[in-house]
């Protein structure tokens, strides 16, 4: 009995190493499946959005350009008459100005603004109360579009408090203000001053300019669709909300939406200096999304917009979750499925080495004369088991048949003995 149980226990032993061995193999097998897809998938979705935003930052770019060029076309127009003392007259500018808004749809208005001291324009007091004109018959006209029409109105006139007279002033050089809602045609649009500096002899002398509608933008952002949560989002120089699918955020400042977090205060740091930025956080829609900024610089100026994506963390890595979901599956299935194997494989085993050992130990209890007569050991297989067990009997049996004789000639023996004694 004690053979029988250390035989049990060989086996259990057996199906724990092989198992254990197997379950090593698959584990690590799963570890590297699962880590090289995840990482494949996060280096593929970080390649597309890098793609997406640096395509939607040159479009943005691209269309930026058109509305600086006009701008520096018509700054340069004043400044020539200024250089040459040639006079300009008001209604060959306001035509002008009227086609250069008609050739820039997403153009709202058109300005220029300089100081009293530059003879651009001679006052005209006949011409006060028209618009155009200011109450001291200065020529201050603001071209914009109302109503379906482009329509001349009197602009504010020049300041250096106001935002696109100080800013190109500073700047030296094409400069757009932060953006701010303006009610146009009964409608509030969301839009940018872009302001271009004017000078003369060397002197800064005013700006001129145009309102841009930044809509276009706004609805970009809300048209662009990343995986299933994703979304895109453009933040201008001053870190101010361009475009962002809730319409409550526009010209909203980033840092107070995040409440000065440090990954957007970096963000928009790095977007300055032109440099991209990557980081992990928790989006508005509460999923865990990887984040990447595309800062591009705006044509003539030394501002940087910024177009961001995100896309949720479990939506891009959903294949690759996948493949790791359904390993482990296979894993404990193969597992099952070879404990199950291997268990009948051992129980076999322990059947054909009970059988053996049985066997022979009826057999030591036939040589030792305990029992008169040993049993075949019955095994069916054809196996290495049913060979030896086929040999053994084979051995018996020649044993028995040694034995008998050996009985017999003793017992030959007595009796001769016997005899003599008589």
């Amino acid at each position: 009995m004690n053979e029988n149980k250390k035989v049990v226990s060989f086996g259990n032993k057996l199906l724990l190493q092989v198992l254990s061995v197997v379950f090593i193999v698959f584990g690590v097998t799963m570890y590297f499946v699962s880590h090289y897809s995840q990482k494949a998938a996060a280096e593929d979705a970080e390649k597309y959005l890098n793609q997406m935003a640096g395509k939607y930052a040159s479009q943005i770019e691209n269309e930026m350009i058109p509305f600086v060029t006009f701008a520096n076309g018509f700054k340069a127009k004043f400044e020539t008459a200024l250089q040459t003392n040639t006079p300009l007259n008001q209604d060959e500018v306001t035509q002008y100005l009227k086609s250069i808004l008609a050739q820039n749809p997403k153009a709202i208005g058109v300005w220029f603004n300089y100081k009293d001291s530059v003879p651009l324009f001679k006052k005209d007091l006949s011409k006060v109360g028209q618009k155009g004109y200011k109450k001291d018959g200065a020529f201050f006209p603001y071209v914009i579009r109302a109503k379906g029409e482009i329509v001349l109105d009197t602009g504010a006139g020049y300041s250096e408090k106001d935002e696109w007279t100080y800013g190109p002033m500073k700047a030296g050089k094409a400069y757009i203000t932060k953006p701010y809602i303006y009610p146009v045609d009964g409608k509030d649009v969301l839009m940018a001053t872009l302001g271009i500096p004017m000078y003369f002899n060397g002197e800064f002398i005013g700006s001129t300019g145009m309102d841009i509608e930044l809509d276009t933008f706004a609805k970009m952002s809300s048209s662009i669709k990343i995986y299933e949560n994703g979304y895109a989002f453009i933040v201008d120089d001053f870190g101010m909300i361009l475009g962002h699918p809730e319409k409550k955020l526009l010209s909203k400042e980033l840092i107070k939406v995040v409440n000065n977090d440090s990954d957007y205060v970096r963000l928009l740091k790095d977007a300055k200096e032109g440099k991209d930025y990557e980081f992990f956080k928790k989006a508005r829609n509460g999923l865990e999304s990887f984040y990447y900024s595309k800062p591009f610089k705006i044509y003539g100026t030394d501002q940087h917009w910024s177009f961001i994506v995100n896309a949720p963390k479990d939506e891009y890595l959903s294949n690759a979750i996948f493949i790791r979901n359904f390993s482990i599956i296979a894993v404990f299935a193969g597992l099952i499925i070879i404990a199950g194997i291997i268990f009948l494989s051992v129980k076999k085993l322990n059947v054909n080495l009970e059988s053996i050992s049985s066997g022979l130990d009826n057999f030591f209890q036939y040589l030792n004369q305990k029992t008169k007569t040993t049993e075949p050991i019955f095994i069916k297989s054809n196996d290495e088991f049913g060979v030896m067990a086929k040999n053994i009997n084979e051995n018996i049996e020649n044993i028995k048949k040694s034995l008998n004789e050996d009985n017999l000639l003793i017992e030959n023996v007595k009796d001769i003995a016997n005899k003599l004694s008589e």
